[in-house]
């Protein structure tokens, strides 16, 4: 890739604030203060954020590569990695 940046989106609400990095649909939710690193390498086309609201009105960005890598990172762990992890849990979380 011949280009990068890097940004950070933090919440200042009081509300939490929904992330969803795609195309996977992992729902990342920030609360007051909290913020995610955004690491992008791209040829072109880099990444996109689109600004949403939920059925019941609350804000949802949406972060869309572009033609490269997308990272999105919270405390320093990968978006997708912390996805993986709650999902190891939740069955034994189940259990009697």
């Amino acid at each position: 890739m011949d280009r990068s940046t890097r940004f950070v989106i933090q919440n200042g609400a009081t509300a939490p604030l929904l992330l969803c990095v795609e195309p996977e649909a992992v729902d990342v939710i920030l609360q007051e203060d909290e913020e995610v690193a955004v690491y992008d390498s791209f040829a072109q086309h880099p990444v996109t954020l689109r600004v949403t609201r939920s059925d019941s009105g609350e804000a949802i960005i949406s972060i869309w590569p572009g033609d490269g890598d997308v990272i999105v990172k919270k405390d320093g762990v990968d978006a997708l990695d912390l996805v993986n992890v709650n999902e190891a849990v939740a069955p034994m979380q189940s259990k009697p």
